[in-house]
């Protein structure tokens, strides 16, 4: 019997404690969920342009963990409006002081984020059932389903934005503005969308390609993770001077969009050149068979 097997087939409460335990079981349930659902081939459906386009970003997010489309929001006054939703996002924290707790916002109907990484960082989450009318087209462009409906190998089921964050970055002293984590265990997917020019001074994100992957230190960092009962992952001191000469510092134009598999290591760089303003957009509901698996063997009361 496999090990899957015999996990489904044991009580829950025990087979999730024997996952928390037992490293060697961990590991072996979860590449039996890979190698019992194995990803079909990314194929163009015909040979338009836009085709070719879908089918290489997808390849690029199913294997690096990450893509970018240079210039594919290119109205300006999209943009600005964007820009001057950031600009609200960092006027409105002001305001209210937020410092330690999320603040439910009436004025932008929008959740501010506690004042992260010295201050310097403003942020608010809209949900995406009720964006303000500027950031609608861009929260719901069609591309972004496409892609990652191709990358994870299941075109029949939709692919809803679950929240759009805002974020306002000003200059900082900080020697690592954000720490390098990764999000969680699930497959979870954010797009973001560069609203201004973003260059290696204004603190541009930075990833580790193909560290989404289950292998080498992925197999310890996620054991560790789920045994301690934590959904978000940082790395030790050792593991970030390992893998920071791969990271890709993820600079462009305003209109640029960068979706990635937040399984992927990355943080944000630090700015210490101007501001940064972005929007993001998290697809945390994934059908995926390791979101499923985690969906049956998430301990009570907790994430992964």
């Amino acid at each position: 019997m496999s090990t899957l097997d015999q996990l489904y087939a044991m009580d829950r409460s025990e087979a999730i404690a024997l996952l928390r335990r037992d490293y060697s079981v961990f590991c072996s349930a979860v590449e039996e969920v890979y190698e019992r659902y194995p990803l079909p081939p990314i194929e163009p459906d015909d040979d338009s342009h836009s085709e070719r386009i879908v089918t290489i970003m997808a390849r690029q997010l199913r294997e690096s963990g990450l893509t970018v489309c240079r210039g594919y929001f290119t109205d300006p006054e999209q943009l600005e409006s964007m820009r001057q939703l950031s600009r609200q996002v960092r006027e409105r924290a002001d305001t209210l002081d937020v410092t330690s707790e999320q603040v439910l916002d009436p004025q932008l109907q929008a959740m501010l984020w506690p004042r992260m990484m010295q201050g310097q960082n403003s942020r608010a989450s809209f949900a995406a059932s009720n964006l303000p009318p500027v950031a609608q087209s861009i929260c719901w462009d069609p591309l972004f389903e496409v892609v990652m409906q191709r990358a994870i190998g299941n075109r029949t089921r939709r692919i809803i934005p679950a929240v759009m964050v805002v974020d306002n970055l000003l200059p900082s002293t900080a020697y690592e503005f954000q720490w390098w984590h990764y999000d969680r265990l699930r497959n979870q997917y954010k797009v973001m969308v560069l609203l201004d020019k973003v260059s290696p001074g204004n603190g541009p994100m930075q990833i580790v390609p193909r560290t989404h992957r289950f292998q080498q230190d992925r197999r310890i960092i996620d054991f560790a993770c789920y045994a301690a009962g934590s959904d978000y992952g940082d790395l030790g001191y050792s593991l970030y001077t390992r893998y920071k000469p791969q990271t890709l510092q993820l600079t462009g134009e305003a209109g640029d969009i960068i979706i990635f598999d937040t399984r992927c290591f990355h943080a944000h760089g630090r700015p210490d050149q101007g501001e940064r303003m972005t929007s993001t957009i998290y697809y945390n509901g994934l059908d995926t068979p390791l979101n499923r698996f985690w969906d049956d063997f998430t301990p009570p009361g907790e994430t992964v």
